[in-house]
């Protein structure tokens, strides 16, 4: 293939088609880029939930452990003051465990446990405030059944503590591993993304180059082309005029100059 047919060639079909296979990079890597960025985002949102349930679990337990605490006190001295610490752990209790249901809301995986963690702490409650209130009309100290059903349900809360919280830990460790993922597949789409930016910038401005380069190069034949013309015509002993479709002067020769004794810049251009 001749190399001028070449060079139609490849700018008919290769440069359109190397500047669309760049966008077509930029756009499929821009995407990809943009949806590991929201998975990214959702992880540190699962992350940062998954801690403030661990804190939440670690605010629940203090208050258990200011709640049995004070009852203890109280079951062995029968000293009413002993109680406010009981009341005031309970109320925290009760918004301790909505805070909690509210932190995990948009998340299923902690519903079961934080249902039976609601439910054996309901029950606890209602376990305890009977026994105080044997204490307080009759003198009474707890009967072992009682003790030891409150102590089961003592049990089942701390375990189901611990579950939630290894289940918190176990899911913040999951959506760690997943955002490294989703960083990873971020920084190296991104990387393609500007490395095809800079491909397409850098084509564009060769393409550009080439066009100059090209457009000069032509400008200099027809320069060198033209001039070769015109000093065959003034070679010529022969007064030559040549004109174009509308009759317009395009150049003389310089016997025809010589005959009327005037300069070729005056009759270029002039209608005959």
């Amino acid at each position: 293939m001749p190399e001028k047919h070449k060079k139609a060639f490849h700018r008919q079909f290769g440069e359109p088609l190397a500047t669309a296979t760049m966008i077509a990079l930029l756009v499929i890597t821009g995407a990809i880029t943009l949806r590991n960025l929201g998975r990214l985002w959702n992880d540190s949102l699962e992350v940062g939930r998954s801690y403030d349930v661990i804190s939440a679990v670690a605010a629940i337990e203090y208050s258990l452990t200011q709640w049995y605490d004070s009852q203890r006190a109280f079951f062995a001295t029968g000293d009413e003051e002993k109680l406010a610490p009981y009341r005031i752990a309970e109320a925290n209790l009760g918004i301790q465990l909505q805070t909690l249901a509210k932190i995990s809301a948009e998340d299923r995986i902690y519903d079961r446990r934080i249902e039976t963690l609601s439910s054996l702490v309901k029950r606890l409650s209602e376990e305890t405030s009977q026994q105080i209130a044997t204490v307080q009309e009759n003198g009474k100290q707890t009967s072992v059944e009682e003790a030891e059903r409150a102590a089961n349900l003592q049990t089942d809360i701390a375990n189901e503590l611990s579950g939630l919280r290894s289940l918190a830990q176990n899911n913040a460790m999951l959506q760690q591993e997943e955002s490294v993922v989703s960083y990873q597949i971020a920084r190296y789409t991104t990387l393609i993304s500007t490395l095809a930016g800079l491909a397409l910038v850098g084509g564009v401005m060769l393409a550009v180059y080439r066009r100059r380069v090209e457009a000069e190069r032509d400008a200099m034949k027809v320069d060198r082309e033209s001039k070769l013309r015109q000093s065959t015509l003034d070679a010529l002993a022969k007064y030559v005029i040549v004109c174009d479709r509308n009759h317009s002067v395009v150049t003389v020769n310089e016997a025809l100059l010589n005959l009327f004794g005037i300069r070729r810049e005056e009759v270029v251009g002039k209608k005959i």
